[in-house]
């Protein structure tokens, strides 16, 4: 490296590029005669999680040409494909992977600590870096040869230890917050089945409404600032409750040409597709607003309370209805709900007491799970926060 590249380190530090310091490995076996039990392909890796906390088992299907490449415990397995879903992990346990999955472990471990490199490929810059230089664009994918040549300021050993100690440290934060989140959502579903169980009196989802379900707008046309927002499956996932600011608008011509979707506050609107069944409340900042095609407003009648009707479409019992209506309709990657089922759906009714005590205890426990989930988003911050700074290898 140049005087000029070498400016601003700390002592101690150096620049180099990615493969000077990690290697790929390569070594190809045969999954019928290699001994090994267990494989992990793209599915088994979780975004930002160096754990591998799922696996398939070898002999259990056929698992294609590709999957051919050996791991051991301690190699740092990365998933070349689709690199914006930041998939790195730590194998520690031995198997298989197909050769998507590269298979990555320090050239010299007197030069970089094998545990410094997982987390140096979690680094907002080596994200970056394989995302800006990954090929294609339905399902872009990076070479190794183009990973080599990312660079970054390597510390010294000693400081490679407590930088990997910090973050670990870090990340047991994360992962307790985490397990939180998780416990919290399990004991809402466990709520929710016992609350909202298999009725003879289950009503059709139709007859809860004041006007007929129907989806929103077929062609929409483009992203108009200013104009009229609406709701996508999209703007559905991942979210406790629906924000009109992150939508995309549409023209007020549009809007009008489907009013009979019109949103108002206390609609439930629900998906028929990606994800079926899956359901949220207007806010009343979205009221006056519209729908996708892929999504079906729930106008609430006087015989249901709109907040039951929310918890009872998310309880797993009627998620296992439209599970079942939904299956087989484009196949198991396309599953869509049909307005027609949707309307039949079976929904448990009890007495609207009953319902404001169910809508009531798992509203609590959601905000406990929307608390916990913004502990794991704040601890997330900090650890990237102690990547970004411990890393960056300035004065």
């Amino acid at each position: 490296m140049s005087d000029t590249t070498k400016k601003g380190l700390k002592p101690g530090w150096r620049r180099v590029r990615f493969g000077e310091v990690v290697r790929q490995c390569k070594e190809r076996v045969d999954p019928d005669t290699s001994g090994l039990q267990r494989y992990i392909a793209g599915e088994h890796m979780d975004t930002d999680d160096l754990r591998l906390q799922r696996w398939g088992e070898i002999g259990s299907g056929y698992l294609g040409p590709a999957f051919h490449m050996r791991f051991q415990p301690g190699q740092v397995l990365y998933g070349s494909r689709r690199t914006y879903l930041r998939k790195v992990a730590v194998a520690d346990f031995e198997g298989i992977c197909a050769n998507t999955t590269f298979v990555l472990e320090s050239r010299n471990h007197r030069e970089l600590l094998p545990e410094f490199l997982p987390f140096l490929m979690q680094t907002e810059a080596f994200h970056e870096f394989s995302v800006k230089n990954s090929k294609g664009s339905v399902n872009p994918y990076i070479n190794f040869s183009d990973l080599e040549r990312f660079e970054f300021s390597l510390p010294p050993l000693s400081e490679q230890q407590t930088i990997a100690e910090r973050l670990r440290s870090a990340i047991d934060v994360v992962r307790t917050a985490q397990g939180l989140v998780a416990t919290l959502k399990t004991l809402l579903s466990s709520y929710l089945a016992g609350a909202i169980a298999v009725r003879s009196d289950a009503v059709p989802l139709q007859d809860l409404c004041s006007s007929p379900i129907t989806y929103g707008i077929v062609q929409a046309g483009p992203d108009m600032p200013g104009g009229i927002p609406y709701v996508r499956v999209s703007e559905m996932t991942n979210c406790d409750e629906l924000n009109p600011l992150r939508m995309m608008k549409t023209s007020e011509e549009v809007h009008r040409s489907y009013a009979r979707t019109t949103l108002e506050e206390g609609d439930i609107v629900i998906a028929l597709r990606g994800v079926p069944g899956l359901a949220h409340m207007v806010p009343p900042g979205l009221a006056g607003g519209n729908l996708s095609r892929g999504v079906a407003r729930i106008a609430v009648g006087d015989r249901c309370l709109s907040a039951y009707l929310l918890w009872a479409i998310r309880s797993p019992v009627v998620q296992r209805s439209v599970l079942q209506y939904a299956n087989g309709w484009k196949g198991e990657d396309l599953r869509e709900i049909t307005i027609a089922d949707l309307r039949r759906l079976p929904i448990p009714l009890p007495e609207k007491p009953r319902q404001q005590e169910v809508a009531k205890n798992a509203a609590e426990l959601q905000v406990a799970i929307s608390s916990a989930t913004r502990r794991v988003e704040a601890a997330s911050t900090v650890q990237r926060a102690i990547a970004a700074q411990a890393l960056s290898g300035g004065i």
